[in-house]
């Protein structure tokens, strides 16, 4: 009897060790990961940025947050990537008076263990916000997950914004300036190979503060950096072709530049050795692009400056998707209205549309002898076009075998033949379990999204071949313009390894 109650009391014991040791475990691992909204203050009308920080012990894949606050004093302009997520795609959106903000990496990236900044929010102050007046940023619903997909325990701690100095303006004082490039600015390619660089930029300068920059190449978007990180790797290039790229540089408001400087780079082919070559940007300042004089040709166009010899049109210039207009008309895929306009915001018709597939995938026209759509006349111009991209698949009638080659096309309308042109070319996007809502998820207009289209505009958005028409809005049934089917075509062709 007595060894047993010894037992029982060794089991007691021992129970209360494991019990204390798990809840200093759980302790422990809770406080290992936390989520924190930076404390910070400003002045009437001003931009203000509030970095949203992440402290962790092991690699993250993903992030989730909602974050409130008090819409009298501040207003939402943008969220912006941190130090940690330059490579990761964020979407925000305002839900039920807060602020949702989306952490993901469509190629598998990870943030690494440590501490740094997650997201960048950029609010406004309220023009008649007193001084001293505070506002709670509250996280909420904070969800991160690791590399196995699995949940990550994890402890938030709020935030606090102070509005300080004067008492309020006639609110007349939202900024509408975009970051400017100094004089000399230059982006230069260095470290190039037969597949790969890296870009490396100057500052860009701007009344608040520079929140971020993107990098183009072409007129296609290659991905964005933080504030301070002004290198970019580009990869998946081919050897001896000849490329253009571009930064751009933005605020908390959303203001972005438009004439940041760029290069033109040829990577080296399989017979170059490394060397290097010169060229000379703005104000005379010499870069060296690290590649062999004698096969790599690299041209430096500084901040604010054109590149001459393409083939442009006089209603382009500094148009959104001027240099994405040009490629594409030096490529023979597409062509102006008339000798020198090329009409970027004109809507397209499907007929055009159509043309514009079997182009850029180079197939070869037919013309049958009696065609499958009732209203396409034999000798309209489109006939062949349409005809033909009917035959690969590419498009489709709208019923009671018309095609209603004059109607405008639609946004959704031209994301589903892209799509479709896409697999044409042999590449294929898939989508994982719940990654179709989680893509849409960002648009306050995902409910306009037609049923039959709701893949394709999934897919499209995932594989970059369409963006929002605004940070939260798709706008699926609004008409395309040619800037916007040009830039589609594009990057379908490039996606496809068709540029």
């Amino acid at each position: 009897m007595k060894n047993r109650r010894v037992n029982i009391l060794w089991t007691i014991i021992i129970t209360c060790i494991l019990t204390v040791s798990l809840c200093i475990t759980a302790s422990a691992a809770t406080a290992a990961t936390s989520l924190s909204v930076g404390n910070a203050s400003g002045t009437p009308s001003a931009v203000v940025q509030v970095p949203v920080l992440l402290e962790s012990t092991g690699d993250v894949t993903a992030a989730q947050f909602d974050l409130s606050f008090d819409q009298q004093i501040l207003t939402y302009r943008q969220t912006s990537a941190g130090d940690l997520t330059s490579a990761f795609s964020i979407a925000s959106n305002m839900i039920d008076n807060k602020l949702r903000v989306i952490i993901y990496s469509p190629t598998n990236e990870k943030i690494k263990a440590g501490s740094g900044s997650l997201a960048i929010i950029g609010f406004q102050v309220a023009a008649g916000a007193s001084s001293g007046q505070s506002a709670s940023l509250g996280l909420s619903n904070v969800i991160l997950s690791d590399t196995e997909g699995t949940a990550i325990s994890s402890s938030s701690i709020d935030g606090l914004f102070k509005a300080v100095g004067g008492s309020g303006s006639d609110g007349n004082n939202v900024d509408t300036v975009a970051p400017a490039w100094p004089s000399g600015s230059n982006l230069a390619a260095i470290s190039v190979s037969q597949n790969s660089l890296t870009l490396n930029w100057t500052a860009a300068t701007d009344n608040n503060a520079v929140t971020g920059y993107k990098i183009y190449q072409g007129g296609t978007l290659l991905g964005s950096t933080g504030p301070s990180e002004r290198s970019y790797n580009v990869t998946g290039l081919t050897a001896g072709t000849q490329y253009t790229f571009k930064v751009e540089a933005g605020d908390a408001i959303g203001n972005w530049s438009s004439d940041g400087p760029s290069v033109t780079v040829k990577t080296t082919d399989s017979q170059n050795t490394t060397g290097s070559t010169k060229s000379t940007g703005s104000g005379g300042t010499t870069i060296s692009t690290g590649v062999s004089e004698s096969n790599t040709n690299t041209t430096t166009t500084p901040a604010g400056s054109t590149s001459a010899g393409l083939n442009t049109f006089v209603d382009i210039q500094k148009h959104w998707a001027q240099q994405d207009i040009e490629f594409m008309a030096g490529k023979d895929i597409v062509k102006g209205i008339a000798d020198n306009t090329f009409a970027p915001n004109k809507n397209i018709t499907r007929a055009e549309f159509a043309a514009l597939l079997v182009r850029a995938l180079a197939i070869t026209e037919v013309k049958p002898a009696q065609g499958q759509f009732a209203d396409i006349e034999p000798n309209a111009w489109y006939y062949s076009s349409v005809e033909t991209a009917a035959a690969a698949d590419l498009v489709k009638g709208l019923g009671e075998n018309k095609y209603a080659p004059a109607n405008l096309i639609t946004r959704e309308q031209m994301a589903v033949m892209i799509i479709r042109a896409l697999a044409n070319a042999g590449v294929n996007v898939d989508l994982g379990t719940g990654e179709q809502e989680q893509l849409l998820a960002v648009f306050n207009d995902k409910g306009k999204i037609s049923a039959w289209s709701t893949t394709s505009l999934a897919l499209a958005v995932k594989a970059g071949l369409i963006n929002g028409a605004t940070s939260s809005t798709l706008e699926p049934l609004a008409n395309a313009t040619r800037a916007q089917a040009t830039v589609m075509i594009r990057r379908m062709m490039e996606k496809a390894g068709r540029l």
